[in-house]
């Protein structure tokens, strides 16, 4: 899945969003530096999560800079080097994740993806020795899309075999970067490796069982593989197994949870919050609306009808459901006349016992996010991590804006525990700033606005 890692946009404050568009800028600009101006198109939230992680880990931070935006040609934006460590990793796997898209789509017959790949391959070299003049090598997952086809057999492979190579990929590529050149000593320890590629191995879970929820319906119509069907030799035909959506929403939510510990436990020595951001924030947030949409296939297809006997049996089923409803409704006729005599009491009695009786919500619910450790710096940047780049550069940051939209909240943005001065602290992101005198502080909204989209009527505009 494609842009599956993105921030949770409404939870980051002005000074994170700042520190995100930096990265991706710089990574569009890094894609058009290493592997020519027509792969910046190809940028992903995915490998931006990657650069946050990979200079995360840096003793040093990639070093700022600025370029001209391809979009707006007049708009210079600022962004990381594309020739610091984290760019050129991230770039290169960026390169490598669409060529594995086009193999994996090549794999299931896609044609136009089997013809494109190879005018693809001059660029995937160029990635492969990038990555070796890092010292990481990919090696191991040369045929990746060929150990994945082998293990989904339509209709029998389950859901921990299913995504079981998506697991061990993302394991090994979190794990290779602890082998980058200017990785502090703390996260080279064969602790600190194990803690990323346990991260990485949890992420692929993730992001293959949202993927396989999200798509059940998709793939029930079409007959491609989904680890939810199952085929039904008595029906000859593909159906929905809910043992196994069950099963996928357990796995989901056991890999959430463990990401939301993993999160603390990596030696990052900044992006933290924006890491838990993706994670904890977006992520959970695309889970929860897969596995409803997933449950609300299986539930439908549960209770769709399966007869196909024909004409004679079905008007025979008919003439019978009438008879059982007249003798029923002949029989109910004296209670319902008492019923009426009362005043319809027990009918409501009846009513709210029904209600009463109601199954409970058949989604589980995710568990709640862990609170941040103590000693968890806040989310706004200090001396020892990074300053925010330039607020009253180009306005713009606005491409990694991922749905935040006028008037939401940056609420819990400040990490000071309230926003005094509300111009002077935000400066360019104050839409209105001859009124943020009547704003209670700008982390504090949602205690007046009731969430985030509704800030403009009470923060008068500060919140943006």
């Amino acid at each position: 899945m494609f842009g599956t890692l993105k921030p949770h946009s409404c939870g980051m404050g002005c000074d994170r969003r700042h520190v995100y568009a930096t990265f991706y800028c710089g990574l569009c600009k890094g894609l058009g530096d290493h592997f020519g101006t027509a792969t910046r198109a190809l940028l992903t939230y995915d490998a931006v999560f990657l650069a946050l992680v990979a200079d995360g880990l840096m003793v040093e931070k990639g070093a700022p800079d600025k370029c001209r935006c391809p979009m707006l040609p007049v708009v210079h934006r600022p962004t990381v080097r594309s020739d610091s460590t984290a760019m050129r990793y991230a770039s290169a796997m960026q390169i490598l994740l669409v060529d594995q898209w086009l193999a994996d789509r090549a794999e299931g017959g896609g044609r136009t993806a089997k013809a494109i790949r190879p005018l693809f391959s001059g660029r995937v070299e160029t990635a492969r020795d990038l990555l070796a003049n890092l010292g990481v090598s990919m090696a191991e997952m040369d045929g990746f899309e060929h150990v994945q086809a082998r293990c989904e057999r339509l209709g029998e492979t389950d859901v921990d075999e299913a995504s079981e190579p998506t697991r061990e990929a993302l394991g090994f590529a979190f794990g290779k970067m602890a082998d980058l050149p200017g990785v502090g000593e703390e996260a080279r320890t064969e602790e600190a490796r194990a803690k990323l590629r346990a991260f990485g191995r949890h992420l692929g879970g993730a992001i293959y069982l949202i993927d396989a929820l999200d798509d059940l319906e998709k793939d029930h119509a079409s007959g491609d593989f989904n680890p939810c069907l199952v085929w039904s030799r008595r029906r000859d035909r593909l159906d929905v197994s809910w043992p196994r959506v069950e099963r996928a929403w357990k796995r989901l939510r056991d890999d959430l949870s463990a990401l939301d510990e993993l999160v603390y436990g990596l030696d990052l020595r900044r992006h933290r919050d924006l890491v838990r951001s993706v994670v904890v924030g977006e992520l959970r947030a695309t889970a929860d609306a897969a596995a409803r949409k997933a449950h609300a296939h299986a539930r439908l297809c549960d209770e769709r009808p399966h007869s196909r006997g024909g004409i004679v049996a079905r008007t025979f089923s008919a003439v019978v459901a009438a008879l059982v409803f007249a003798w029923v409704w002949l029989v109910s006729l004296p209670a319902l006349a008492q019923k009426s005599q009362d005043g319809g009491k027990d009918a409501a009695g009846a009513l709210e016992k029904a209600d009463a009786r109601a199954p409970a919500n058949w989604l589980p619910e995710l568990p709640a996010p862990k609170p941040a450790p103590a000693d968890e710096p806040s989310t706004s940047p200090s001396a020892d991590t990074e300053d925010p780049p330039n607020a009253g550069g180009s306005k713009g940051n606005d491409p990694p804006r991922t749905g935040g939209k006028k008037g939401k909240s940056d609420s819990g943005s400040s990490g000071s525990g309230g926003c005094t001065n509300p111009c002077s602290h935000w400066g360019s992101c104050c839409k209105d700033c001859t009124s943020c005198k009547d704003c209670k502080g700008c982390d504090v909204c949602n205690d007046c606005c009731k969430g985030c989209g509704s800030c403009d009527s009470c923060c008068k505009g500060c919140c943006k």
